[in-house]
């Protein structure tokens, strides 16, 4: 994240999707507001966006940085892959 920021990225054209555990800053903006505060938050000027894939507000943004951090399947597995082809058969 920092390494886009130093290049000169905007923030607010930059967004971290985890696949697995919240990112820490995503808890804490949503330990602080509510749901609706948190989603306002997309539109900061001034900071990065944190959010889940399951969720996948943030590809509109112009940078998005993917983090695996999860190390098995999951049950909803299937809801994260956003693979080409006829029937997502790609990510088998």
């Amino acid at each position: 994240m920092d390494a886009l920021l130093d290049e000169g990225r905007n923030p607010d054209h930059v967004c971290l999707l985890t696949t697995g555990r919240r990112h820490p800053v995503q808890v804490a903006r949503t330990d602080y507001h509510d749901q609706a505060g948190y989603w306002s938050t997309f539109f900061d000027e001034d900071d990065v966006f944190y959010g889940h894939v399951l969720g996948a507000k943030g590809l509109e943004r112009r940078a998005v940085v993917l983090c695996v951090n999860e190390d098995s399947a999951q049950d909803r597995s299937r809801e994260r892959c956003r693979c080409p082809g006829p029937g997502n058969r790609g990510c088998e």
